[in-house]
């Protein structure tokens, strides 16, 4: 049959790409059976999986293989474990797989296999049956808190890729642990197990899809039990025959493998257990040769419990810990922004607006039911330096800000700007470099070669990396943008708490770039809800080192000073002298503030001009406006709202320190800050980066 007149029933596996960080499996000298029956794995009683019509095969095969793994380990112990999900281990494997944001079809199995190593695999009734209210989660994608803990009860251990065409690693992977996962191309004999629908019975729905199909093409295909009669199949015998016709454009599909023999290799499918001899088949090795994909053999972990010296902020990232019960404890105080400015739907800390609304609502409420004073505090990252250590960061605070009865969410956006221009700067410093044996005079080292390495960082690329920062924090809050999905269910957390009588203050927390973000929320919070706004109050807003421009300071935060509704804001700058000195990248005199200022704004700083373009955060800018100086005054009391601007000097850092933009909230300054602003007593440190 022609491609043009061929079926086309996607199964929803895809092939992993290519990635050479994968580890592969290497068989070992031990001996293996001849045969490996596929009655090894039916002893473990495992229940016999229909995915029906869903494209989620990936999720369904790992839940087979990962209910055999836990049946085997509880021989032992004479207890039958719970039925792990399937539909979490398919919503896993969309965040986790080589494809963007989690609204495709179909995953590959590396991504449903990364999905339950960082985060274990919740039980089937816990995941179905989670609720909050009125309102029953069922298989959504929401990674509550019942379900991660649930999940971290069962983590992943070790995890291999078996090379699919080496017969000798597909023997001994089966033979060690007993079970794999792995994706086949399929074909029209997969479809010659389905028997004939009985009597009075439920149609098969995926037969019953094909038939459809097949009714309305041109010259209708032989499929399932008629394809079965013309090539004297017997299904229930789960032998699928090959070769095959090509009728069927089904893609490909995940199943475990359960066993093999001389004439092939056993699959366990999630078609239900009417398909091929009760739910299993035999595929030939020709079969298995020119159409595996790929394969896993993996391992259970064991669950650990952590105490409370994992909350003491050490560095050391070596330690054996239990990555789902760490991600449980931190998931709902982490709200990502990926590059295209909205939600980040995929890797370790994937959020959707459906996760957000849990987290504000269900979660934060939770938590704080027993506080005198609910504070809501938004700490946004400053995008200039990698996130790692800000989450890393974020897992020892939490304990220490909850018992403070400060509930922290630190949004992530944008990380390793600095290292990007860093980058850039220090290529243009290569070539303008003196040659050999020509000194320059100090003034003229500094002077000129600063603003040589400026004009280069801009015209190499260094604008438009700022440019991306300023846009990406734009998109944040339009139409789907990260912010204004977070927004939105901030309002409906806000409408909730004044029909329970709950209320809430809400504080930002930010530094450098992150002043795009926060006066985008103070403005949409503040304004009314005629101007498509809020209509609510900022208790505090702190911006330290603010990268943003006079112009949108002035557009975005200042009003709600003035008319109340942002009751204390508190800007934080360095001294002018430690502007000009701070030593950005090694080879730029000036701070990273000052370089965006002269070299990375609309207006360029060209020399003999001492300045670029006004910023909030330089100390200088803000003393030569007087409208701005008139705002900062000492509060006095039956104030409803108060500016404050702190000013910190060399003596508020340790002896040499330099690039201190993006490291501004930490050590002294963030207890002495959040003391001032919250009213809490905060003796760790927090770095925005």
């Amino acid at each position: 049959m022609s491609t043009e007149t061929k079926i086309k029933l996607v199964m929803g596996a895809r092939a992993d790409a290519v990635d050479f960080r994968d580890a592969m499996y290497k068989p070992s000298l031990a001996e293996v059976p001849a045969t490996l029956p596929p009655e090894r794995y039916l002893e473990a009683d495992c229940p016999v999986l229909d995915q029906g019509l869903q494209m989620a095969c990936t999720g369904y095969a790992l839940a087979a293989v990962a209910n055999f793994l836990l049946r085997s380990r509880a021989r032992t112990s004479g207890s039958m474990p719970d039925e792990v999900s399937p539909e979490m281990l398919y919503a896993m494997a969309r965040r986790y797989d080589e494809y963007p944001g989690t609204n495709h079809n179909g995953s590959s199995i590396r991504g449903a296999v990364k999905g339950w190593h960082r985060h274990g695999v919740c039980c089937k009734r816990v995941w179905d049956n989670e609720s909050w209210g009125d309102e029953r989660y069922g298989t959504k994608g929401v990674l509550t808190r019942a379900r991660a803990e649930d999940a971290s009860k069962r983590p992943l251990g070790a995890y291999f890729r078996v090379p699919v065409h080496e017969i000798a690693a597909v023997h001994s992977a089966l033979s060690e642990v007993g079970c794999l996962i792995a994706v086949l191309r399929t074909h029209d004999g997969w479809f010659d197990l389905f028997p004939e629908d009985a009597p009075g019975a439920e149609p098969n729905a995926v037969l019953a899809s094909m038939r459809d199909m097949a009714a309305a093409l041109p010259a209708k295909p032989a499929i399932g039990p008629d394809g079965a009669r013309e090539r004297d199949v017997d299904p229930r015998k789960g032998l699928i025959p090959y070769p095959a016709p090509d009728s069927l454009s089904l893609g490909m599909h995940a199943v475990a493998v359960i066993g093999y023999d001389a004439d092939g290799i056993w699959i366990q499918n999630s078609l239900g257990p009417c398909w091929g001899r009760k739910g299993i088949a035999r595929l030939t090795w020709d079969d298995w040769i020119d159409n595996a994909q790929d394969a896993w053999v993996l391992r259970l972990g064991a669950p650990i419990k952590v105490g409370n010296a994992r909350a003491k902020g050490t560095t050391d990232r070596s330690i054996n810990r239990n990555a789902a019960k760490d991600y449980g404890e931190i998931r709902p105080h982490i709200i990502p922004i990926g590059v295209d400015g909205r939600l980040q739907e995929y890797g370790t800390f994937a959020t959707s607006a459906k996760d957000v609304g849990s987290i504000l609502r269900d979660e934060f409420r939770m938590q704080t039911e027993t506080w005198k004073r609910r504070r809501l505090l938004f700490i946004v990252s400053s995008g200039i330096y990698p996130v790692d250590d800000t989450v890393h960061k974020v897992v020892g605070l939490r304990d220490v800000f909850m018992a403070q009865e400060v509930y922290p969410i630190l949004v992530l956006w944008n990380g390793g700007f600095a290292a990007r221009l860093a980058s850039i700067i220090r290529g243009g410093w290569q070539s303008r470099q003196p040659p050999a044996g020509v000194q320059l005079s100090a003034g003229e080292s500094d002077d000129r070669l600063d603003g040589s390495l400026e004009s280069l960082c801009r015209r190499m690329g260094g604008w438009v990396e700022w440019e991306h920062v300023k846009r990406m924090a734009q998109r944040t809050v339009q139409r789907e943008g990260a912010m204004a999905e977070t927004l939105a269910k901030l309002a409906l957390a806000f409408n909730s708490a004044d029909t329970a009588h709950w209320p809430f203050d809400v504080h930002l927390v930010g530094e450098s770039s992150a002043a795009w973000i926060i006066g985008h929320m103070v403005s949409c919070i503040t304004r009314t809800k005629a101007d498509d706004g809020l209509g609510r109050t900022v208790a505090s807003a702190t911006l330290c080192g603010p990268a943003c421009t006079m112009a949108f300071f002035k557009e975005h935060i200042l009003p709600a000073v003035h008319n109340g509704r942002l009751r204390h804001c508190n800007l934080v700058t360095l001294a002018d002298e430690m502007e000009q000195t701070d030593g950005f990248a090694g080879v730029y005199r000036g701070s990273l503030l000052w370089l965006i200022s002269n070299a990375l704004e609309e207006e360029q700083r060209i020399p003999p001009a001492e300045t670029g373009t006004l910023m909030a955060g330089l100390s200088r800018h803000i003393e030569a406006d007087p409208e701005l100086m008139s705002t900062f005054v000492p509060w006095q009391a039956g104030q409803t709202a108060r500016a404050e601007w702190t000013l910190l000097d060399r003596s508020k850092f340790s002896t040499g320190a330099n690039q201190l933009h993006g490291r501004l909230l930490q050590g002294t300054q963030v207890h002495d800050l959040l003391h001032h602003v919250l009213n809490v007593n905060i003796d760790l440190p927090l770095s925005s980066d």
